[in-house]
Order: C-alpha cells, then structure tokens, then sequence
C-alpha cells in the first residue's frame, strides 16, 4: 500500500467522477458495456477501514467499488438494489462490489439482504474486521463528536482532540454484539468464496493486498490511497477512565484491546 500526497489523491477524486460518469454512459446504453466480471462484498462495521479498503481497491483500474449501497432501501426491493449494483459495467472492469455494514439497511431490518446476497451467484465476500474492536468503538465516538469521519492529509490533524468516555456495561455489551456479528457473517456466507482481513493487516503487510487483488481475480497491481490513520494515539490519551476500564477487563477474553 503506498500512501499519496494532496495533489495525487485530488487527482484520484478526478478520476473517481471520470469513472462514474463513464459507468452512467454504460448504463444508458450509450457506452459498451458487460456483466462478465466478478462480483464482491465487503462485510465489516463502521470504522473498522472500509473506506481505506474501497478506496486502495479503487486505484485500480479493473475495480469498480462502491460505499454504503444499502445503508438505506428508501422504500425499494434487495432484489432492484442488487440487479441496479451488479449491472452493466464498462468492458475495462473486471471486478465490481460494494460494502455492506452487519446491520445494514438501517431504515427495513427485515429486508432480505443476506438471503439475497446468498443466493448471487459467485459472490466473493471479503470479511473485513479489526483485531482490537475497542479501537473501532472508540473511534466511532469521536467521529460523531467531531464529525470527521475521513482524513485526507488535507487539514492536518485535529488540535484538541476530545476524549470519550465507556462505562465497564457499554463496552461489554458492544464487544458481545461485534462477536454475534461476525460470527453471523462467516455463518451466512461459508458456502462462498470468502476471505477474511483485518484493518491492521491492511495497514501494515502490503502482502495482504496482493491476496486481495487476486482474490478479486484482477492483474497485480500497486494500490495507493489519499487516505491517513485518524486516530495513531495510544488509547489512554483516547478514553477518559482508560485505566479503571482495563482493570475491569483485564480478566476477560477482550483484555488485549487494552493493550494500546
């Protein structure tokens, strides 16, 4: 993975609308286009790194991937849903996805989503997760306190940085919540082609996103991102009462979240 500067990633941005409005002239039929590609999830929570892994795979060219395509149905079917993401695509892609949060959509829980992704066929699902779920839930607080949900390298850091607070039952309860949720994905989709990764591999072993583009069945290729770590610090300096927090799980199967 190669990060790049603010002149590199505003031109990412340019190409990002060049490719999107070239996928609007396929789909109206003006531009030649196919279906004959692999089709792909990405499966994870928020601030767990999709959008890190969306936008590396967006760098190349034989890539088509999407955000948060079913965050909302807004009063539409899975299946349209699905059949309007899994479209004609312009003949240069090769591999087309989107990502999906464990709970998503948020305005009709019991629309058949996983059933439907289920039954698509040669979906290849990438299970992406974060070894240290503390870190995820903490850097979820911050973004709703901050509102900075992405870093581009485009302001710097944020000075003053606020802390966040958990109580010992708030933790307990989310660490519990994100087992069902990954176990319920490697459950619904171990039929599949399915690869599984974590954030800090991803930031961490540039072998990882080699698997990743031949998991996608595309050519090698060196992926960049304009992207930046939100959050380096050590979590004590995150999290008010960090101290009190690790003694109270100290003894339990997530005390390595408090290991920094």
């Amino acid at each position: 993975m190669r990060r790049v500067g603010a002149r590199r990633g505003a031109r990412i941005l340019i190409a990002s609308a060049i490719r999107h409005s070239e996928d609007r002239l396929v789909r109206s039929g003006v531009g030649p286009g196919h279906r004959q590609y692999r089709k792909f999830v990405i499966v994870s929570r928020a601030r767990t790194g999709s959008n890190l892994l969306v936008s590396l795979l967006n760098s190349h060219p034989q890539v088509d991937a999407r955000g948060e395509l079913l965050r909302e149905l807004r009063g539409a079917s899975v299946e349209a849903r699905l059949d309007h993401i899994y479209g004609r695509k312009p003949r240069r892609i090769q591999a087309v996805g989107f990502k999906l949060f464990y709970y998503h959509p948020l305005d009709d829980r019991q629309a058949p989503v996983w059933a439907r992704l289920r039954e698509t066929d040669e979906l290849h699902v990438l299970h992406l997760k974060r070894r240290n779920v503390l870190r995820t839930l903490t850097s979820r607080k911050l973004a709703s306190t901050t509102n900075v949900w992405l870093d581009r390298g485009e302001t710097g850091p944020i000075r003053d940085k606020p802390m966040v607070r958990f109580s010992p039952d708030e933790l307990g309860r989310a660490f519990e919540q994100n087992d069902v949720w990954e176990a319920a994905c490697d459950r619904e989709f171990r039929n599949h082609h399915m690869m599984g990764l974590y954030y800090e591999e991803l930031v961490s072993h540039p072998a990882v996103l080699e698997r990743v583009v031949e998991f996608l069945g595309v050519p090698p290729r060196q992926l960049h991102t304009s992207l930046h770590q939100q959050n380096p610090e050590h979590l004590s300096a995150l999290i008010t009462d960090y101290e009190e927090l690790q003694r109270a799980f100290q003894r339990s199967r997530w005390a390595s979240f408090f290991d920094g």
